[in-house]
C-alpha cells in the first residue's frame, strides 16, 4: 500500500472491507474464517523450508531498506547476496541442485 493511501485511511478515518484491504495491498489475502489457521500454516511451512540464513537477511533487507536512497539500496542488497553466496549453505544447497538435476536428466 502506498504513502498515499496510508495517509487518506489514516487521516480520514475511512474503514473499509477486507476485499478492499486485499486489493490495495493493506493485507496479503482474505480468505474465510474457517481456512484461516490452514492458510497461515501453509504460509509458515512455505518459509521455514527456505534456508534460515536467506530469511533472516530478506526481513533484515526490507525492514532497513525503507528511506534509503536508490544506491543505498542497492548497495544493501548487493552486500547480502555477496554474504549469501558465499556462505557454506549456499554452496550446499547449490550442489544439493545439481545432484538432483543430474538424476532427471
Amino acid at each position: 500500500m502506498g504513502v498515499g493511501r496510508a495517509k487518506e485511511l489514516i487521516l480520514t478515518g475511512k474503514t473499509i472491507s477486507a476485499l478492499d484491504a486485499e486489493r490495495i495491498g493493506l493485507v496479503n489475502k482474505v480468505v474465510p474464517l474457517e481456512d484461516l489457521q490452514n492458510t497461515a500454516k501453509a504460509w509458515a511451512k512455505e518459509i521455514i523450508n527456505n534456508r534460515p540464513l536467506a530469511v533472516g537477511l530478506a526481513k533484515r533487507n526490507i525492514d532497513t531498506s525503507f528511506g534509503l536512497s536508490i544506491s543505498e539500496g542497492l548497495e544493501l542488497v548487493g552486500a547480502i547476496q555477496s554474504l549469501l553466496i558465499s556462505h557454506e549453505e549456499f554452496k550446499a544447497a547449490v550442489e544439493k541442485r545439481k545432484a538432483n538435476y543430474k538424476k532427471k536428466s
